[in-house]
């Protein structure tokens, strides 16, 4: 069963994960600029990974796939996915930052497209992540 669970409590961010995409490192002030603004127009979706594909671009991710010898659209898909939640966790305080997992095993949990992403054609799927609010 699918469960929200805090970047505190089972980080994405790893010596494998940060190595895995420390090649995208130079897309983090722009993606910085994406999240924020993605959090102040909708403050409790889940789509912030959809919004940075977005940002970053069909034509950008294929580039990256090729001069970073990636091998696949997919793997930087993929390495693109593993660098939100980091990112968040850097802008946000851990605590608030929520990621869909499976309750057994903690592994992130893949949600289809909706179909109002047309414009992301080349993306099936993607990790959810939210920020919540907490009473003070």
């Amino acid at each position: 069963m699918p469960v929200w669970i805090s970047q505190r409590s089972f980080p994405s961010a790893t010596p494998v994960t940060l190595g895995r995409t420390r090649y995208l490192d130079h897309l983090k002030p722009g993606l910085q600029d994406t999240v924020h603004n993605y959090f102040v127009a909708h403050r409790l979706e889940h789509e912030v990974t959809l919004a940075c594909l977005r940002a970053v671009g069909l034509a950008r991710a294929q580039t990256l796939a090729r001069n970073h010898r990636r091998g696949s659209l997919d793997s930087v898909k993929k390495d693109l996915g593993l660098l939100v939640p980091i990112l968040l966790s850097q802008m946000y305080d851990p605590n608030d930052v929520e990621t869909l997992r499976r309750e057994t095993t903690n592994r992130n949990v893949t949600s289809p497209r909706p179909d109002n992403w047309t414009d992301l054609h080349w993306v099936s799927k993607y990790t959810p992540h939210r920020l919540v609010l907490r009473a003070k």
